[in-house]
């Protein structure tokens, strides 16, 4: 996944911390709506609507499943 990251970082001119940065802040954002398109995708994803701290093992800022 990090090369990933790394890829999307070099084409926007900016760091992997960078990238990470925003795609939590994105994905904190998309679980406040109340959207029921965002709340159905949320609800099947991995996480659900449930923040990472939930899981064992994960911080808050977790953007993995």
């Amino acid at each position: 996944m990090n090369d990933i990251f790394r890829q999307i970082a070099k084409e926007n001119g900016t760091t992997e911390k960078a990238v990470k940065e925003e795609m939590q802040f994105a994905i904190r954002e998309a679980m406040k709506s109340a959207e029921p398109e965002a709340i159905a995708f949320l609800e099947s994803s991995c996480t659900g609507r449930k923040r990472a701290a939930d899981r064992k093992g994960h911080s808050n800022d977790c953007i993995e499943c």
